[in-house]
């Protein structure tokens, strides 16, 4: 396995770390999962809450004529706002994450070296 380095794992963490590109570089499968997942799950949440403006016409939610319809968005609104914030909590923990991957990485390969 090559060695991966710190400016490229960062590089991709700053640029693509939404979609969990920093995860993949590493050879994270599950947590680029997890990345890619939330950032599914909240593009589709966005472009539902979206379409619903435009179908209504309106520039907030509160402004919906139907309540019950306007409180379950608001739910929706709501929920959408959490997901993104864990996916931002998620991000900088992942700050710490690929510095220790990357040296962990780099042991098990100085002691396969070693062993050979």
């Amino acid at each position: 396995m090559a060695k991966k380095s710190f400016f490229i794992a960062y590089l991709l963490w700053i640029f693509t770390g939404i979609f969990g590109g920093h995860r993949w570089y590493l050879r994270e499968r599950w947590g680029a999962s997890i990345h890619l997942l939330f950032f599914c799950i909240y593009l589709a949440t966005l472009t539902y809450i979206t379409c619903l403006m435009i179908e209504y016409d309106i520039d907030d939610l509160g402004l919906i004529p139907d309540p019950q319809t306007a409180s379950t968005y608001k739910v929706i609104e709501t929920v959408v706002n959490y997901a993104f914030l864990l996916q931002v909590i998620y991000l900088k923990l992942d700050l710490f994450w690929i510095y220790f991957a990357i040296k962990k990485q780099s042991v098990s390969e100085q002691s396969i070296k070693a062993t050979s």
